[in-house]
């Protein structure tokens, strides 16, 4: 019985709707046993009864249920993700795969951001909100455009079931999000700043740092479908490193963003094409504190020389930095009325990400993704994202994009 719903899961996930009768003759079974069956998966949102037959659910909250199940069916569970319906012809098909973090944010308005030996500020406003910096990259470069599937973990607690809706109403063309009892979802407390639109975050990772090497595994049918991967370090450095070899691998390129920053990724380095640190990270990975284009210039070659082909170091209002062929290219940031600043990065590495899936020259790439990011500050929150329209009339607006420093 446990193989024959198995094998019926994946038949529908292949056809996407089934009948009761072609089961039937399929697995030699009566119509009445079909029928069980269906309500058997159906039962845990697996699939949807139709009428004559049932249609495989795309978007499945992907977890192990209950330590009774006799019949396996969570570890099927675990395995199915909606078909990659990219382009055949891969060559630059536009298509993102990303793996990254989901959070839960609960966001905090005060006046100014805390200072040293400040106790206590008075919050304006407190709300929840989804988040993660995978989530926002995902996010991005759906809104840039680009066929986009993610890859993300939560726990078993109320959070994960914002975590699915969130990711079925956003717009993201697939998802695999895995569930694990063994931590909380990822939480993060976000101060924003009224007076700057700055913002400092504190974060619990919980479930982020809880992906498996079969779980990386299981990203092989997406990932080799890809133009582009990209992933950050908010995960544990174990699936980090998993996932950037089986892209390398399956000859697909690697955008890392080193965020949060730590010393365990420089091994994976000469493994990476396009790095795109902050300030901060390029400081570390460096050890030359960044403070302007001189300082990010010695940096980006020290990042460079540790094995990466391309740095590209995000500075805020500074713009960003390319090093790339032995040659400097700065982008002056565009100008913006920043009300939160939270989530630019990530909007950044998301709209670039899309742009170079879809082929476009990695200096407009970095143009699209400035003019992205310098739209997404004026927004609040980091999952709301900008317009086609708002993008192309920004880009209109600046003759020169970029300059050779």
């Amino acid at each position: 019985m446990k193989h024959r719903r198995e094998n019926i899961l994946v038949y529908i996930k292949a056809h996407n709707v089934v009948s009761v009768d072609a089961l039937a003759a399929l697995f030699s079974i009566s119509s009445r046993t079909v029928r069980n069956d269906l309500a058997y998966l159906a039962s845990f949102g697996l699939i949807k009864r139709v009428h004559g037959g049932a249609a495989f659910v795309h978007h499945a909250l992907l977890t192990q249920l209950t330590r009774d199940d006799k019949n396996g069916i969570g570890q099927i569970i675990r395995n199915v993700k909606r078909p990659c319906a990219a382009p055949e012809n891969k060559q630059h098909s536009g298509k993102v795969c990303i793996l990254g973090t989901f959070f839960v944010d609960i966001i905090t308005k005060v006046d100014h951001l805390p200072t040293h030996g400040e106790e206590l500020l008075l919050a304006s406003d407190i709300s929840f909100g989804p988040g993660g910096k995978g989530a926002n990259q995902a996010l991005a470069a759906s809104a840039a455009g680009a066929w986009v599937h993610f890859v993300a973990k939560v726990g078993t607690d109320q959070f994960s079931q914002m975590a699915h809706d969130h990711l079925v109403s956003s717009g993201i063309n697939s998802f695999t999000l895995y569930q694990t009892p063994e931590a909380s979802t990822g939480c993060s407390v976000i101060y924003v700043s009224q007076e700057h639109g700055e913002s400092i975050i504190a974060i619990s990772p919980g479930a982020n740092k809880k992906i498996t090497d079969l779980e990386i595994a299981a990203m092989y049918q997406e990932l080799s479908a890809a133009d582009i991967f990209l992933l950050h370090t908010g995960n544990n450095i174990s699936a980090v490193t998993s996932a950037i070899k089986l892209a390398n691998l399956l000859n697909v390129m690697v955008i890392l963003n080193p965020a949060p920053i730590t010393e365990e990724i420089k091994s994976c380095l000469p493994m990476v094409n396009i790095i795109i640190p902050n300030v901060i990270a390029a400081t570390r990975l460096s050890g030359i504190e960044v403070q302007d284009l001189d300082s990010a210039k010695l940096a980006a070659k020290v990042i460079h020389a540790l094995g990466v082909n391309t740095v590209i170091i995000t500075m805020g209002g500074f713009g960003a930095l390319l090093y790339f062929d032995s040659s400097f290219y700065h982008f002056p940031a565009y100008t913006s009325v920043q009300i939160d600043t939270t989530g630019a990065g990530d909007a950044f590495c998301g709209a670039f990400s899309a742009m170079m899936a879809k082929g476009e020259n990695i200096l407009y790439c970095i143009n699209y993704a400035s003019a992205f990011a310098s739209l997404v500050v004026e927004k609040e929150g980091a999952a709301n994202m900008p317009s086609g329209e708002e993008i192309n009339y920004r880009l209109k607006r600046r003759t020169s994009h970029y300059e050779l420093v």
